[in-house]
């Protein structure tokens, strides 16, 4: 399997943009819509160090419609889904949240289920003002299991994430933004050109710096308050010493653009 059948992948400078791209189909997602996310992830991010942000975009009018109905329903039920396939194809989610880059994504029109999952695993969310959100799972008989209940709970607090997950009601734009669930709300001329903005933005900024951020917010998430100011000492005594940072300094003293080597 190719992961061209789900997604592609261009490279301009030292952003990554990855795309839903089966908009015919809506970018609904499958099994086979997992593994294809996994096997780009391999191919394309993992050992490039050209790259310091990732968007994450969906071509046609909506981002996806959630996962593909009629895939689920010749497997959801049978013993593989539990025994092997949920825990492997977590994996492609879980990537965006753990890998050093930043990743933004841009959400257009429908984001239903499983897609939600996929834009809370990513860093920050910009969504077009057409955007619509809901948690379908409940309705179809089963439970989000590829993160939204544990993403969502965090990102948006234990009641929102009840709202959406045990009524499947949709959640609009401005309600998104108000609540949470998205960090920006543009209009959907502009999300595309906004959501690269902010990924060429991080990709201009000392590469080091930045990935010990996304780690250091990523720790104070998931842990103690003590652990979350460990991680800060370490990271700073650490880049304090780096290249890319006395780089930093001469290029802010320079009113110029700095030219950084991830050192």
């Amino acid at each position: 399997m190719s992961y061209g059948e789900f997604l592609s992948f261009s490279q301009e400078d030292n952003v990554g943009i990855v795309r839903l791209s089966r908009p015919e189909a809506y970018n609904t997602m499958s099994a086979p819509f997992f593994e294809a996310m996994i096997e780009l992830q391999e191919e394309k991010i993992i050992g490039n160090h050209e790259l310091r942000s990732i968007a994450l975009l969906a071509d046609g009018k909506h981002f996806s419609a959630g996962i593909d109905l009629n895939y689920a329903s010749t497997v959801i039920g049978k013993p593989g889904r539990s025994l092997y396939g949920v825990k492997y194809w977590q994996r492609a989610y879980q990537f965006w949240h753990d890998c050093n880059l930043p990743v933004v994504v841009g959400i257009q029109g429908a984001c239903m289920g499983t897609a939600i999952e996929l834009a809370a695993a990513c860093d920050f969310r910009i969504a077009a003002e057409n955007a619509r959100f809901a948690l379908r799972e409940v309705q179809v008989g089963i439970s989000t299991d590829m993160g939204g209940t544990t993403r969502l709970t965090k990102l948006i607090g234990p009641g929102m994430t009840k709202l959406m997950a045990l009524t499947c009601e949709d959640i609009y734009a401005q309600e998104a933004y108000r609540i949470g669930l998205v960090e920006r709300l543009v209009s959907l001329e502009e999300l595309e050109s906004t959501t690269l903005g902010y990924a060429r933005k991080m990709a201009e900024l000392p590469p080091i710096a930045v990935q010990m951020c996304k780690k250091c917010i990523n720790i104070a998430a998931e842990s103690s308050y003590a652990s979350g100011l460990l991680a800060e000492e370490i990271q700073g005594i650490y880049t304090v010493g780096t290249k890319d940072k006395a780089e930093a300094s001469r290029a802010m003293l320079e009113k110029r653009k700095g030219l950084y080597t991830c050192e």
